[in-house]
């Protein structure tokens, strides 16, 4: 009924951006990214206005919209809030207008999500390992990685992800998390090889987001050929102890020719525990560049017909974007610089991109090269694909 008052809940928060906002619950451990034409409708979710006035207001600021367009597109909003718990409606009015966060810096990027590359050092050798992970690599101590962390979160970072290396393998990686969680949305990528029932209870103790577990097959000798004998066994394992204390899981399967016809089988497995799937079809970079061409595989449908990672909820128009880095999601290298993503600092080196930078106390995202470079590098792509020269972007926006 478009008589009653839509209001945010669950201590749900936005932050605006200038092209997307991000919406989070730390509450209920989940977040969501939407453009920001959805902003225009957030903006009138402030608890005072019921959702027909909420049309009224929206249809005399965009005269050439029909009120058709507003109603369908506000109901349909409102109606996956709900569903995710971030709003409810309700027959009078109720103020909620401490929902959104830097609003004199809505038209400045901030870093709000991070992949933070705790550590380069790891146990396995994985053929196609994109970090080229190995031993002997620096760590940052703690107290700098809550020095970076507590700068980054007063400029806007509410959701973190802690991946490596092999995570477990820092030194004080339960410390780090059990800080992390008071202020984050966390979550974990791992091999799970070091996860014992200790660190599952220990984990199980925490508000963690999900915990990652890498699992390439149901069969362990495909698994073992492309992470090393024995990891199968460890991942299976983990995943028990993981689901045996509740923490929530996220199966991530490597796609490549060797497993692509379990996808189906690896849906299932997943299914047993609760977890979630996230299929990755391999690409050639890291240690993937080394592999034989008959790794790779040439069809997605598969891909997409079983995974269950979303990172952007497209609600109402297209997110545009050709790198995360445009709306403020980032990666943080073993030495603590900032980055477009997850790739290696390697790597945008050999681009000569310019876009790894080390974080200052006073240092804004949005003055800074990495911002800067890779709008440069995507409006580079996208002409591109205007004018015919590449048909679509099958590659990181700094190789073309």
């Amino acid at each position: 009924m478009n008589t009653l008052y839509p209001v945010f809940i669950n201590d749900t928060k936005i932050i605006p951006q200038p092209n997307c906002c991000f919406v989070y619950s730390k509450r209920q451990q989940i977040f969501d990214i939407f453009n920001f034409e959805s902003l225009i409708f957030f903006s009138e979710m402030h608890g005072a206005a019921s959702t027909q006035r909420i049309i009224d207001n929206i249809a005399a600021n965009y005269p050439a919209v029909s009120l058709e367009v507003i109603e369908n597109d506000l109901l349909k909003l409102q109606k996956f809030l709900k569903e995710r718990g971030y709003l409810a409606t309700y027959l009078n009015p109720f103020d909620n207008s401490t929902v959104f966060e830097y609003t004199d810096r809505m038209r400045e990027i901030k870093i709000v999500q991070a992949e933070i590359e705790i550590t380069k050092n790891c146990n396995l050798r994985c053929k196609y390992c994109f970090n080229e992970s190995g031993n002997g690599n620096p760590e940052l101590p703690l107290n700098q990685w809550i020095e970076l962390l507590d700068s980054l979160y007063d400029r806007g970072l509410r959701i973190v992800k802690i991946s490596g290396g092999e995570p477990f393998l820092y030194p004080s990686i339960l410390e780090l998390l059990e800080y992390a969680q008071e202020k984050f949305i966390v979550s974990v990528n791992t091999s799970g090889y070091f996860i014992d029932e200790e660190i599952a209870s220990k984990l199980s103790a925490m508000s963690i987001q999900i915990v990652q577990i890498s699992l390439d097959s149901k069969i362990a000798k495909i698994h073992d050929s492309l992470r090393g004998k024995g990891t199968w066994e460890k991942a299976v394992r983990a995943i028990e102890l993981l689901h045996r204390v509740n923490v929530p899981i996220r199966i991530s399967t490597t796609v490549t020719t060797h497993n692509y016809d379990e996808i189906g089988d690896m849906k299932s497995f997943a299914n047993e525990y609760g977890a979630e799937l996230s299929l990755e079809v391999l690409n050639n970079v890291g240690n993937a560049r080394k592999m034989e061409s008959a790794y790779f595989v040439t069809t997605t449908e598969k891909v997409n017909q079983y995974s269950s990672k979303s990172t952007a909820h497209k609600i109402l128009d297209e997110l545009e974007m050709t790198c995360q880095s445009q709306i403020g999601i980032v990666g943080i290298s073993h030495k603590g610089n900032i980055k477009p993503c997850n790739l290696t600092e390697e790597f945008f080196a050999a681009q000569n991109a310019d876009v790894v930078v080390k974080f200052e106390k006073n240092w804004h995202y949005a003055n800074s090269p990495v911002l800067a470079n890779a709008n440069s590098a995507s409006d580079k792509v996208i002409s591109l694909l205007k004018d015919g020269t590449i048909k679509s972007k099958d590659k990181c926006i700094f190789e073309y």
